[in-house]
Formats: C-alpha cells, sequence, structure tokens
C-alpha cells in the first residue's frame, strides 16, 4: 500500500511536535526559586574535619559545579608591572572568614540555586563520614498556579472564543508550576492576557476569521501585543532557563492552538454528513470590518484582572522572599546586614557602603574594589608609601621627565587612572572570582556580618516591588491605549 504524501497535513505534524516538545521541556526542566540569605544561592555547612577538596569533589559528581568556596575565592595580582605585592596575602586571609567558622567548627559553601538542589546534596554526601547543614528556605509554592487559574477563568468568562482561549492558556497555567518564581508568574500572566485578546480577536460577529483575517486585524489592534513583549522579558529576567521554558510554554500555546483550529471544520462536517447540502456559513468579507476594536468591557476586564493578579504575585513573593531562612541549628554564618538604596553599582553606591560599614564587617564588593585600586596603583608608588583606600574621583598619576630643545628638563604629569563609575564596573566584569559573582547578584552593593537565622536582613519591599513595577504598568497602558481610541 503506498502512502500519498498529498493527504499528509504536515503544519498539523508540525504542530504535534511543536506541543510535545514544548510540555516535555516545561516538565523536565523545571526551575523552582527559593530564597535564602543570599539571593540566587544557598549556604553549605560542613564539618571543618572535611577536605574543602573532597567536599568540591563529591557535589561535582552530581553536577553542583557552581561553587563559592575558599580556593576559588583568592584575589589574584594580575599587574604584570607589579608580580609581587606583598599586601594581597594579609587580604586574602581576611576573606577567609566568608569560608571558615573556628568557634562551631564549620566550612561554608555557597551553591547556586538549582532544580532539586537538596536531593543532589544528599546524594553526594550521604556516604560521607562528616556532619553537615544546608539551609533550610521555602521552595516550591502552589500559589502561583492558583493565581494564574484564577486569572484563566476570569478571562473565560469574556471570552469570545473559549475554545482557543482554554488550549492557550494551559501552558502557561504549566509555565506557573515548572517556573515557580516571581518572574514566571508575570510571565504567564502577561502571556495569558496578550493571548486571551488574540483569541478573541479570531472571531467578529459570531463568525471565524481565516489565518489571514486575524493577521490583519491582529496588525489593526498591535497594542495587545505590548504584554506578550513584556512577557518574554519578564521570563528572561530571571536567566536562560527561565526564558527557555517561557519560550517553551509559548510554542506549546501555539502548537496546540493550531491543532484545535482544525475541530470545528470536522465537527462541522459531523454536522452536514446527513444533508443534501451544507449550511451555509456567511464569510467576513468588508475590509472595514476587521478594523473593529474589541468591546471595552472585555479589554477593561481583563487589564483590571491582569493588573490585580500581578500585583498580588509580586506582593506574594515580596513577603515570601522575607521568610528567614533556617538550619537545623543556630550557626553564624555571612549574612546581608545592610544594603544601599539604590540598586546597581557605581561611585555613589560604593560612597554610601563605605560610610556604613563597621570594622566587623567582613569583606565585601568595596573591599574588592579597594584592593583593585591597589593593585592598579602599585606600580606607580614609591614601595615606600602605603596605599590610601580610594574615594569617589582618587587618581593614580606619576611624573613623567622630558627634556626640551634646549637641554630644560620638565616634569609632566599622567593620569593612569580615576576611581569612579567606570572603574567599578570594568574591574567587576574583568576580575570578579566566583564569590564577587554571588554579591553581584544581590543587584546592589551589601554590607556583610556574622548573623543567625534569627537576624538576617532582607532586601527592602520598595527596591523588590520597583523591579517589577514596569510589568504592572504594561497592560495598563495597553488599556489605556486601546481606550483613548
Amino acid at each position: 500500500m503506498r502512502i500519498s504524501f498529498k493527504n499528509i497535513d504536515f503544519t498539523r505534524i508540525l504542530a504535534g511536535l511543536g506541543c510535545i516538545a514544548g510540555i516535555g521541556i516545561l516538565l523536565l526542566f523545571p526551575s523552582q526559586t527559593s530564597f535564602g540569605r543570599w539571593q540566587g544561592y544557598h549556604v553549605l555547612a560542613v564539618s571543618l574535619d572535611a577536605s574543602e577538596k573532597e567536599v568540591l569533589k563529591r557535589l561535582l559528581s552530581q553536577g553542583i559545579g557552581d561553587v563559592v568556596s575558599e580556593s576559588n575565592t583568592h584575589i589574584e595580582n594580575k599587574s604584570p608591572e607589579a608580580p609581587i605585592q606583598p599586601f594581597l596575602a594579609a587580604i586574602n586571609t581576611a576573606r577567609s572568614a566568608w569560608f571558615i567558622n573556628t568557634t562551631q567548627r564549620y566550612r561554608y559553601f555557597y551553591l547556586k540555586d538549582t532544580p532539586f538542589l537538596e536531593t543532589k546534596i544528599t546524594d553526594a554526601l550521604k556516604t560521607a563520614e562528616i556532619s553537615w547543614n544546608l539551609e533550610k528556605t521555602d521552595n516550591f509554592t502552589i500559589i502561583p498556579f492558583f493565581i494564574c487559574g484564577v486569572f484563566g477563568i476570569a478571562l473565560l468568562l469574556v471570552s469570545k472564543n473559549r475554545l482557543y482561549q482554554f488550549f492557550c492558556s494551559i501552558p502557561f497555567v504549566i509555565l506557573s508550576v515548572t517556573s515557580n518564581s516571581l518572574s514566571g508568574t508575570i510571565s504567564s500572566i502577561l502571556a495569558l492576557y496578550s493571548l486571551s485578546l488574540v483569541a478573541d480577536l479570531s472571531v467578529l460577529d459570531g463568525k471565524n476569521l481565516t489565518q489571514k483575517q486575524l493577521i490583519l486585524r491582529v496588525q489593526n489592534q498591535g497594542q495587545i501585543l505590548i504584554p506578550l513583549a513584556g512577557a518574554f522579558f519578564a521570563g528572561f529576567s530571571s536567566g536562560f532557563q527561565s526564558g527557555l521554558l517561557f519560550c517553551a510554554s509559548l510554542c506549546a500555546s501555539i502548537s496546540l492552538i493550531s491543532l484545535v483550529s482544525c475541530l470545528p471544520p470536522q465537527i462541522e462536517k459531523f454536522k452536514n454528513r446527513r444533508r443534501l447540502h451544507p449550511v451555509f456559513r456567511a464569510q467576513i468579507m468588508h475590509p472595514e470590518l476587521l478594523r473593529q476594536s474589541l468591546p471595552r468591557y472585555i479589554i477593561l476586564f481583563a487589564s483590571i484582572s491582569c493588573i490585580m493578579c500581578v500585583v498580588t504575585g509580586t506582593l506574594f513573593f515580596n513577603f515570601r522572599s522575607n521568610h528567614k531562612a533556617a538550619f537545623k541549628q543556630d550557626l553564624y554564618i555571612p549574612a546581608p546586614s545592610g544594603y544601599t538604596g539604590n540598586s546597581g553599582f557605581d561611585i555613589e553606591g560604593y560612597s554610601e557602603t563605605r560610610a556604613k560599614k563597621e570594622k566587623t564587617d567582613l569583606p565585601d564588593l568595596t573591599d574588592f574594589l579597594s584592593t583593585q585600586w591597589l593593585i592598579q596603583t602599585f606600580p606607580y608608588r614609591r614601595v615606600q608609601e602605603q596605599g590610601s583606600e580610594p574615594t569617589r574621583e582618587s587618581k593614580a598619576e606619576y611624573i613623567d621627565y622630558s627634556i626640551d630643545d634646549k637641554g630644560l628638563i620638565s616634569p609632566e604629569n599622567h593620569l593612569m587612572n580615576t576611581f569612579n563609575t567606570d572603574f567599578i564596573r570594568k574591574r567587576l566584569a574583568l576580575d570578579s572570582t566566583p564569590l564577587e559573582k554571588m554579591l553581584i547578584r544581590q543587584n546592589r552593593f551589601v554590607t556583610v556580618a556574622l548573623k543567625t537565622g534569627d537576624d538576617v536582613t532582607s532586601s527592602p519591599l520598595s527596591s523588590f516591588f520597583m523591579r517589577y513595577l514596569l510589568y504592572i504598568f504594561i497592560p495598563g497602558a495597553a488599556i489605556f491605549m486601546r481606550l483613548k481610541k
């Protein structure tokens, strides 16, 4: 028997593969964010009797390679002009307080947050004859699923095309579970908002539009795609894995719509199987009809619901992030003791942090930058001259001498470096160790002190909320632009 390729709908096959691939990625590569003392990292305390090398080897055997440890955080001298700088030894010794607790006899490791981290660590250390404690924090929560589910049901209440609306929502509700974080929740909500309006555009006066007509109508109502762009941005704001999950859910949603779109013709064909003539269905032909906007009550209801869900998710994750991480026993570990008012890394943040830093605080990003300044300026100082802590607009200069035609020797100052925002960002980009990369992940300068689980400073509510304020106003901008018309 021969198979006729003319009878095979490759579009449906491609849509089926896309649906399977998208949902498969969502289920196989979950990204569940939990909150600890350090954003994006968890603290592992291991008995001081255990060697660091052995612990790292065991962790690597379970695929845990992103580890901040004492051995990989030494500041190195990369200056070819002055290969020997004696002060570095004392600075690296001071940094060991991040990793060694001689009083309670524990060694600390800072592990990057990954799915199933606790299970992997248990498997890595279960045969080791050492005591260890992992920071216990909030992990998976059902609240994002509940928020997205309620939002999807609310959209179904006013939808003009409930069939498309239901199936395009499924992957994004799954996304809220597998990307169990604020960025995953917001990207799910914004995508549901955009795609629900697109589903409504596919129906006009009770009649389904052709694919070409739908594209033309979406082009005329392009504002409804603004939240989808925001969803894409939100998805990638937490890293590549979260962005990949969003793309997988978008692919699965489009594929499901493509598969479902064949149902109405098949149902119509089934109804007409015993009729002499099929039921006449009028088609939309007048181009002006394609310019019709969605009813204002639909846009208003969807936008207000979207804003409420985004605000709810943002506040929930902020309060959840303020939950205090705890060990099985009280341990003193390096933890944030204060944040700068503004996010980012600039000379203002550096100056603010240095002003509030206490003598008992541990080395932080400002100490790292101060050390980098000493390393960079060491070749241009007298050997007997002690390097001083840099301040705003500190300059590194040296004097050169030149002889003119008359034999006169004259000095000339040469500027080598200025301690400013450019210097700070360049050094953080080029010379950061894994410890500095963890501190950079906090998105602002932070002072550090030894604290227990009951005495941990959390990032301010205002900064957390402002970080996601853009997503709240995306649907608001869309509703304003639509109602203004």
